[in-house]
């Protein structure tokens, strides 16, 4: 709320200081009659400290002009050196370049760039170049530099690149040399650029020459999007199943109760599990070159781990609320990060309403309730058992898909409630595949090919049953929410709107067991309709 207040009324850059005072005055008031403090008062008073210290802490740190402009320099200079990739960048099949983010490791062009300073580097995508296009290569180049003007910041893509720290660009690049900065190998921890290549490898095991499925598995497994057709984005795009190939929650989670339960099995140390799960959960998100979504998942489980470790009450709310503050201190431009918005909301929510609901809705549809469980016959068992797990699939679907709602209409223009459907069928689906290629993997690591293949074989399978679960899906005839393409959505108003009532419900527990539970979802969807109707 803070960096918004800020974006609504950059007046309050030049005040600050007074901010921060402010917050702390109100902490301190809030703490002297924390007794009497109760309910709404209480919300209130907690959220304009956090807006106040959130709006004085992010105008410290965020900058809208780079530091790095100086009159004394030209706009645009030959520069040479050795460069280092920091992070290499999807690559842009529109215009047939690879890309990156770099930076100077020598001293060449001290003149012109500061200590560490981040660079925007692309070439034409050639065989030769995308060998040794890696994250942590460093290359001897020639080329054009170009401060970004004021101009090509107001684009869309020159913006995200400025909130990522890179205000200047390498164009008519030239490669003189280059040569890879191995990190230390071992036994345990080998080169993570060699394992990436060398995952790949395994999940190609057995893959056809022009099949589909294997692009589709790795890029669920190893976040490789842009190998995709578009064909295959616009089906899982339009069915609102996308998420499937951001590395994420679903993903990290599964791979994480892989391990633990691995562990277990091998009679670990119960203090050990945690550690090793950790350690290498770790080494996965590297290795799929830290997507912003993946890390934050393993934040939030990293958090949620060290306080059962710490023997502290595990809270999946203050774990999430921790990770986001952690996340936004060391980069605020992530608030505006479409990743960032839709996955805390869609947690938020899952956590915030989704597991009160799915309670709800389990003590009210329970099936053989005039009958004692010590009777059930084993049919009943399963019959229930089955029941109940339908409903928890239902209730965190609905969740997932109310908390995304307003941002997807507000991002896309649309939102077809077949996405719901869709991703009640196929989570289970894609969980197993994720799982399944997590064994593949771990065969083909200690040189089990033939059954790293025969299981890549039983994934492409789930994978073409996704497919057509899909295909199916998109041709029923679901209602879609579309907004004015001219217009601008107000998704952040619906969601401050849909999570303040959450909140109210939440300071009197009673309501979160009954029926008042569904006032907040219809109050999302009435507030989103009268939206549309109006414009």
């Amino acid at each position: 709320m803070g960096i918004y207040l800020l974006e609504a009324l950059p007046v309050l850059h030049n005040f600050r200081v007074p901010l921060l005072c402010v917050s702390l005055a109100l902490s301190l008031y809030s703490v002297a009659i924390s007794k009497s403090l109760k309910g709404i008062t209480w919300l209130c008073l907690f959220l304009a400290i956090v807006t106040c210290f959130g709006a004085s802490y992010f105008s410290f740190r965020i900058q809208s002009k780079t530091h790095y402009f100086s009159d004394n320099l030209s706009v645009s200079r030959e520069v040479f050196g050795e460069l280092r990739i920091i992070k290499r960048l999807p690559n842009s099949k529109k215009f047939n370049r690879l890309q990156c983010i770099a930076q100077f490791s020598d001293n060449s062009n001290r003149l012109r760039f500061t200590e560490n300073e981040r660079i925007f580097v692309s070439t034409p995508i050639t065989p030769e170049v995308e060998k040794i296009w890696l994250q942590d290569s460093r290359l001897e180049i020639e080329g054009l530099h170009t401060y970004f003007s004021p101009e090509s910041l107001e684009k869309p893509f020159y913006k995200s690149l400025s909130r990522k720290g890179v205000y200047s660009k390498i164009t008519h690049l030239k490669i003189q040399n280059t040569k890879l900065e191995h990190q230390k190998r071992g036994l345990i921890v080998p080169d993570i650029n060699h394992m990436r290549i060398r995952l790949d490898k395994i999940l190609s095991l057995g893959a056809s020459e022009g099949s589909l499925a294997p692009k589709i598995y790795k890029a669920m497994l190893l976040g490789q999007k842009e190998n995709l057709i578009s064909e295959q984005k616009n089906l899982f795009i339009h069915t609102g199943t996308m998420h499937l190939f951001a590395v994420s929650g679903l993903h990290i989670g599964v791979i994480a109760l892989f391990i633990s339960q691995s562990l277990g099995l091998l009679r670990a140390p119960s203090i050990l599990i945690p550690v090793i799960s950790i350690a290498a959960l770790y080494y996965y998100v590297q290795i799929i070159e830290a997507p912003p979504s993946a890390l934050r998942a393993l934040l939030m489980i990293t958090l949620y781990w060290v306080s059962l470790m710490i023997r502290r009450q595990s809270n999946g709310f203050s774990a999430l609320v921790l990770s986001a503050l952690i996340l936004l201190a060391v980069n605020p431009w992530q608030v505006f990060s479409i990743g960032f918005q839709l996955s805390y909301t869609v947690v938020a929510n899952i956590i915030l309403w989704g597991i009160p609901f799915n309670a709800w809705m389990q003590s009210t549809f329970k099936l053989y309730k005039s009958l004692p469980e010590d009777d059930w016959s084993l049919r009943q068992k399963y019959t229930s058992k089955a029941w109940c797990y339908f409903l928890s699939i239902f209730s965190i679907s609905v969740a997932a898909w109310v908390g995304s709602l307003p941002l997807c209409i507000q991002l896309f223009g649309y939102s077809s409630t077949g996405g719901l459907l869709a991703n009640i069928l196929i989570i289970q689906i894609a969980s197993l595949v994720i799982l399944t290629g997590v064994l593949s993997l771990g065969f083909g690591i200690i040189q089990l090919f033939a059954i790293s293949e025969f299981i890549n074989y039983a994934a492409w399978l789930q994978i073409h049953l996704i497919d057509t679960i899909l295909r199916i899906t998109q041709k029923l005839p679901f209602p879609t929410l579309e907004s004015d393409p001219t217009k601008d959505f107000p998704g952040l108003l619906v969601l401050i709107l849909y999570f303040g009532s959450l909140m109210i419900m939440h300071l009197y527990p009673k309501l979160l067991k009954s029926l008042y539970l569904l006032l907040p979802p219809s109050l999302c969807f009435g507030t989103i309709l009268l939206i549309l109707a109006y414009q």
